[in-house]
């Protein structure tokens, strides 16, 4: 028995089935790299965020005179009593308001 005419059919289907996979593909790509940039620009946001605490903490040490900057948020003043000496110091808090966890906490002695 002859089939005649039935390749061709066969061959345009393959292709397309083809087509739909590779675009699949294509689509799986695309969708990673955004997620990859994503993670990458959170990456250096939270960088940013601890490189801003570090300075602070380089700058108090190396000139003894460093106030937290803009993103630090300012907790509360308080003492407290080791033996017969009492510690003066401020909270300041670093932080990314859209992300949990990236929390990172300053403690400044306060001369008094």
């Amino acid at each position: 028995m002859r089939r005649t005419g039935s390749i061709l059919t066969e061959i345009l289907v393959a292709i397309i089935i083809f087509t739909v996979g590779l675009m699949a593909v294509a689509g799986t790509i695309m969708f990673s790299m955004r997620i990859i940039m994503d993670s990458a620009q959170t990456t250096l946001r939270e960088q940013a965020l601890f490189n801003d605490a570090e300075n602070f903490l380089a700058e108090r040490i190396l000139e003894n005179t460093g106030t937290p900057g803009s993103p630090a948020e300012f907790i509360k003043n308080d003492s407290i009593v080791i033996g017969d000496k009492t510690l003066h110091y401020s909270l300041h808090r670093y932080r990314l308001n859209d992300k949990k966890g990236s929390e990172m906490y300053v403690i400044k002695r306060e001369n008094s």
